[in-house]
Protein backbone atom coordinates (compact mmCIF):
# COMPACT_ATOMS: atom_id res chain seq x y z
CA UNK A 1 0.00 0.00 0.00
CA UNK A 2 1.58 3.35 -1.05
CA UNK A 3 1.04 6.16 1.01
CA UNK A 4 2.76 9.88 0.92
CA UNK A 5 4.06 11.96 3.90
CA UNK A 6 1.14 13.86 4.73
CA UNK A 7 -0.81 10.41 5.23
CA UNK A 8 1.85 9.59 7.84
CA UNK A 9 1.49 12.56 9.81
CA UNK A 10 -0.87 12.06 12.25
CA UNK A 11 0.62 8.67 12.96
CA UNK A 12 3.66 10.23 14.29
CA UNK A 13 4.31 10.38 18.32
CA UNK A 14 3.57 13.56 19.61
CA UNK A 15 5.32 16.31 21.01
CA UNK A 16 6.19 15.44 24.51
CA UNK A 17 5.51 17.31 27.69
CA UNK A 18 7.99 18.36 30.29
CA UNK A 19 6.84 15.19 32.68
CA UNK A 20 6.45 12.92 29.84
CA UNK A 21 10.31 13.38 29.14
CA UNK A 22 11.43 12.84 32.93
CA UNK A 23 9.81 9.87 32.74
CA UNK A 24 11.39 8.18 29.90
CA UNK A 25 14.68 9.16 31.11
CA UNK A 26 13.91 7.45 34.80
CA UNK A 27 12.38 4.46 32.87
CA UNK A 28 16.08 5.18 30.64
CA UNK A 29 17.81 4.48 33.88
CA UNK A 30 15.59 1.33 35.13
CA UNK A 31 16.23 0.08 32.24
CA UNK A 32 19.89 0.38 32.13
CA UNK A 33 20.15 -0.42 35.76
CA UNK A 34 21.56 3.19 36.88
CA UNK A 35 18.52 2.90 38.77
CA UNK A 36 18.46 -0.79 40.32
CA UNK A 37 15.59 -2.73 42.57
CA UNK A 38 15.12 -1.56 46.14
CA UNK A 39 16.60 2.13 45.18
CA UNK A 40 15.65 4.92 46.44
CA UNK A 41 14.84 7.64 43.69
CA UNK A 42 16.37 10.45 45.10
CA UNK A 43 14.12 13.07 43.89
CA UNK A 44 15.98 16.43 44.67
CA UNK A 45 19.39 15.00 42.78
CA UNK A 46 17.21 14.07 39.87
CA UNK A 47 15.54 17.18 39.62
CA UNK A 48 18.92 18.70 39.55
CA UNK A 49 20.42 16.05 36.80
CA UNK A 50 17.56 16.73 34.29
CA UNK A 51 17.61 20.55 35.14
CA UNK A 52 13.82 20.74 35.42
CA UNK A 53 11.45 21.57 38.72
CA UNK A 54 9.99 19.35 41.29
CA UNK A 55 6.56 19.96 39.09
CA UNK A 56 6.99 17.36 36.23
CA UNK A 57 9.29 15.02 38.30
CA UNK A 58 6.40 14.20 40.78
CA UNK A 59 4.22 13.88 37.95
CA UNK A 60 6.64 11.59 36.31
CA UNK A 61 6.87 9.70 39.13
CA UNK A 62 3.77 9.08 39.90
CA UNK A 63 2.78 7.95 36.47
CA UNK A 64 5.70 5.63 36.91
CA UNK A 65 3.81 4.26 40.13
CA UNK A 66 0.82 3.78 38.44
CA UNK A 67 3.12 1.13 36.09
CA UNK A 68 4.08 -0.40 38.89
CA UNK A 69 7.87 0.89 38.48
CA UNK A 70 7.94 2.27 41.43
CA UNK A 71 6.97 2.37 44.98
CA UNK A 72 5.72 5.06 46.79
CA UNK A 73 6.14 4.66 51.05
CA UNK A 74 4.78 7.80 53.15
CA UNK A 75 7.59 9.35 54.93
CA UNK A 76 10.24 7.38 52.84
CA UNK A 77 9.31 8.87 49.11
CA UNK A 78 10.29 6.65 45.97
CA UNK A 79 12.00 3.27 45.62
CA UNK A 80 12.27 1.30 42.15
CA UNK A 81 9.80 -1.90 42.48
CA UNK A 82 11.38 -5.56 42.24
CA UNK A 83 8.71 -7.13 39.81
CA UNK A 84 8.72 -10.71 39.77
CA UNK A 85 8.76 -13.43 36.92
CA UNK A 86 5.27 -14.68 38.74
CA UNK A 87 3.96 -10.94 38.84
CA UNK A 88 4.37 -10.79 34.90
CA UNK A 89 3.25 -13.90 34.14
CA UNK A 90 -0.28 -13.58 35.75
CA UNK A 91 -0.67 -10.26 34.00
CA UNK A 92 0.11 -11.80 30.51
CA UNK A 93 -2.43 -14.43 31.81
CA UNK A 94 -5.31 -11.86 32.10
CA UNK A 95 -4.11 -9.99 28.86
CA UNK A 96 -4.82 -13.38 27.11
CA UNK A 97 -8.43 -13.07 28.63
CA UNK A 98 -9.12 -9.78 27.82
CA UNK A 99 -7.73 -9.67 24.19
CA UNK A 100 -9.11 -12.89 23.35
CA UNK A 101 -12.42 -11.45 24.54
CA UNK A 102 -12.09 -8.13 22.57
CA UNK A 103 -11.20 -9.97 19.38
CA UNK A 104 -14.62 -11.21 19.24
CA UNK A 105 -15.63 -7.51 19.14
CA UNK A 106 -13.07 -6.39 16.75
CA UNK A 107 -14.27 -8.47 14.35
CA UNK A 108 -17.73 -7.66 14.59
CA UNK A 109 -16.71 -3.90 14.02
CA UNK A 110 -13.72 -3.91 11.67
CA UNK A 111 -14.14 -1.91 8.39
CA UNK A 112 -11.41 -2.00 5.83
CA UNK A 113 -10.77 1.53 6.89
CA UNK A 114 -9.43 0.34 10.06
CA UNK A 115 -7.54 -2.24 8.20
CA UNK A 116 -5.96 0.52 6.32
CA UNK A 117 -5.20 2.72 8.78
CA UNK A 118 -3.94 -0.16 10.89
CA UNK A 119 -1.34 -0.99 7.66
CA UNK A 120 -0.58 2.53 7.72
CA UNK A 121 0.67 2.62 11.22
CA UNK A 122 2.66 -0.51 10.97
CA UNK A 123 4.25 1.06 8.00
CA UNK A 124 5.15 4.00 9.50
CA UNK A 125 6.93 1.74 12.51
CA UNK A 126 8.89 -0.09 9.74
CA UNK A 127 10.13 3.33 7.94
CA UNK A 128 11.23 4.56 11.33
CA UNK A 129 12.71 1.32 13.13
CA UNK A 130 16.29 3.46 13.80
CA UNK A 131 14.61 5.16 16.42
CA UNK A 132 15.79 4.80 20.21
CA UNK A 133 14.17 1.60 21.79
CA UNK A 134 11.56 4.26 23.60
CA UNK A 135 9.83 5.42 20.99
CA UNK A 136 9.87 2.28 19.58
CA UNK A 137 7.87 1.22 22.41
CA UNK A 138 5.41 3.76 22.02
CA UNK A 139 4.95 3.35 18.67
CA UNK A 140 4.10 -0.29 18.67
CA UNK A 141 1.86 0.40 21.50
CA UNK A 142 -0.12 2.75 19.47
CA UNK A 143 -0.43 0.13 17.01
CA UNK A 144 -1.94 -2.11 19.67
CA UNK A 145 -3.83 0.65 21.10
CA UNK A 146 -5.85 1.08 17.84
CA UNK A 147 -6.18 -2.48 17.15
CA UNK A 148 -8.28 -2.59 19.90
CA UNK A 149 -10.05 0.67 19.94
CA UNK A 150 -11.83 -1.31 16.76
CA UNK A 151 -13.74 -2.90 19.06
CA UNK A 152 -15.51 0.37 20.21
CA UNK A 153 -15.69 -1.14 24.10
CA UNK A 154 -13.82 2.41 25.83
CA UNK A 155 -13.10 0.53 28.87
CA UNK A 156 -11.59 -2.75 27.64
CA UNK A 157 -9.13 -1.11 26.18
CA UNK A 158 -8.42 1.26 28.94
CA UNK A 159 -8.25 -2.27 30.94
CA UNK A 160 -5.78 -3.17 28.16
CA UNK A 161 -3.96 -0.31 28.45
CA UNK A 162 -3.67 -0.40 32.15
CA UNK A 163 -1.78 -3.74 31.58
CA UNK A 164 0.26 -2.94 29.02
CA UNK A 165 1.47 0.03 31.50
CA UNK A 166 2.22 -3.02 34.15
CA UNK A 167 4.48 -4.90 31.90
CA UNK A 168 5.57 -2.05 29.94
CA UNK A 169 9.50 -2.47 31.84
CA UNK A 170 9.68 -5.86 30.66
CA UNK A 171 8.16 -5.44 26.61
CA UNK A 172 11.12 -3.11 26.88
CA UNK A 173 13.23 -6.10 27.95
CA UNK A 174 12.29 -7.41 24.97
CA UNK A 175 12.70 -4.88 22.59
CA UNK A 176 16.65 -5.36 23.33
CA UNK A 177 16.27 -8.71 21.91
CA UNK A 178 17.63 -9.30 18.77
CA UNK A 179 14.97 -11.36 16.66
CA UNK A 180 12.50 -8.63 18.68
CA UNK A 181 11.96 -6.24 15.39
CA UNK A 182 11.55 -8.93 12.96
CA UNK A 183 8.72 -11.00 15.62
CA UNK A 184 7.27 -7.65 15.67
CA UNK A 185 6.82 -7.36 12.18
CA UNK A 186 5.65 -10.61 11.64
CA UNK A 187 2.73 -10.48 14.32
CA UNK A 188 1.71 -6.86 13.58
CA UNK A 189 1.08 -8.09 9.88
CA UNK A 190 -0.14 -11.30 10.54
CA UNK A 191 -3.15 -9.37 12.71
CA UNK A 192 -3.44 -6.65 9.70
CA UNK A 193 -4.23 -10.25 7.73
CA UNK A 194 -6.47 -11.99 9.70
CA UNK A 195 -8.72 -8.67 10.17
CA UNK A 196 -8.97 -8.37 6.39
CA UNK A 197 -10.45 -11.90 5.98
CA UNK A 198 -12.34 -10.95 8.93
CA UNK A 199 -10.73 -15.01 10.68
CA UNK A 200 -11.42 -13.66 14.48
CA UNK A 201 -10.85 -17.65 15.40
CA UNK A 202 -7.44 -17.71 13.95
CA UNK A 203 -6.31 -13.69 14.90
CA UNK A 204 -7.58 -15.25 18.55
CA UNK A 205 -5.09 -18.36 18.02
CA UNK A 206 -2.39 -15.80 16.91
CA UNK A 207 -2.85 -13.11 19.75
CA UNK A 208 -2.83 -16.17 22.64
CA UNK A 209 0.27 -17.75 20.95
CA UNK A 210 2.35 -14.38 21.31
CA UNK A 211 1.04 -13.48 24.30
CA UNK A 212 2.43 -16.87 25.59
CA UNK A 213 5.70 -17.04 23.93
CA UNK A 214 6.12 -13.41 25.89
CA UNK A 215 5.09 -14.59 29.16
CA UNK A 216 7.41 -17.97 28.46
CA UNK A 217 10.68 -15.50 28.23
CA UNK A 218 9.93 -13.76 31.51
CA UNK A 219 11.76 -15.69 33.85
CA UNK A 220 14.71 -15.15 32.01
CA UNK A 221 14.41 -11.54 31.28
CA UNK A 222 13.95 -11.31 35.04
CA UNK A 223 17.14 -13.38 36.03
CA UNK A 224 18.96 -11.00 33.49
CA UNK A 225 17.62 -8.05 34.44
CA UNK A 226 18.44 -8.50 38.01
CA UNK A 227 21.61 -10.62 37.94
Amino acid sequence: MNTNQNDHNDLKIKSQTLSEMVYDKILDMIMSNVLKADDKVNADELAKTFGVSKTPLREALKSLEKTSLVDFTPYAGYSVKRITAEDIKGLYEIRILLEAFAVDRIIKCVTDKHVERLSRIQEYIEANLSVPKIDLFKMNRQFHDYFYSISGFSKLCEMIGLLWDNLSFFRMLLIQEQDYIENMKREHWDYIKALEKGDGEYLKQLIISNLRKHANRVPDLVREHYK
